[in-house]
């Protein structure tokens, strides 16, 4: 099976489906398009012109990460998703939950002053806390000893939030201390440091010029 994954460079979105594809050893190729600049036969296999998608066999197109991530663990029997339905309900809910928190994110580092700040930021760690609530007490990965799609999921959003926190604090550790175990423990994996190319850090510096440009995120980085 010939797989390749179309995305833009810096989305959360495509970068859980580069986890996935990594941690299960999938083979595929990438192909990075300019956000700015999107080619028109994106529009022709994505209903918005949105990315991630995957290519199976140079023509059946999957949009979508979701959809995407559940395909290729399927397709490989990667076992990311619990066997029992009532669990496997609950990881796709956390799943749908990770997009939701990235959005709120996005929120914080757009937040023109510091008023919008503390409103975007309350707002995103009560979201935060509804995974704290529901992943497993054991850890070290969010649903417990191994990885699964969660923590393909939150992953991307755990590198920013921790770009995050060295700018303002964004969370308090106490509040979500099984959230911050997985985040360390996630972190620390190849396969989520090395699923953006070039340094994040950077990277993430023009994230926050891209969306709050002149905000209050992006004078406190100077």
């Amino acid at each position: 099976m010939e797989l390749e994954l179309v995305l833009f460079k810096a989305c959360p979105f495509a970068q859980r489906v580069v986890i996935t594809l990594n941690h299960l050893g999938v083979a595929h190729t990438q192909t990075i398009i300019n956000p700015n600049d999107r080619p028109v036969w994106l529009f022709d296999v994505s209903p918005m012109g949105q990315v991630p998608i995957l290519k199976i066999n140079q023509h059946t197109v999957i949009f979508d990460s979701v959809a995407i991530c559940e395909f290729i663990n399927d397709s490989v029997n990667g076992g990311l998703l619990a066997l029992d339905p009532l669990e496997r309900g609950v990881q796709r809910a956390l799943v749908e939950w990770a997009g939701t928190c990235q959005r709120a994110f996005g929120e914080c580092i757009a937040a023109a002053d510091e008023k919008t700040w503390n409103r975007m930021a309350a707002d995103l760690e009560e979201k935060l806390t509804w995974v704290e609530k529901l992943a497993h007490d054991a850890g070290p990965f969010l649903w417990g000893e191994r990885f699964s799609l969660v923590d393909a999921a939150m992953a991307p959003l755990f590198m920013r939030l921790h770009a995050l926190n060295k700018v303002v604090p964004c969370y308090d550790d106490a509040e979500i201390p099984r959230l911050l175990q997985a985040m360390e423990t996630l972190l620390a994996m190849k396969e989520v440091s090395g699923s953006i190319e070039g340094d994040f850090d950077r990277m993430f510096r023009m994230m926050v010029k891209g969306r709050g440009k002149g905000g209050y995120v992006d004078t406190l980085m100077g």
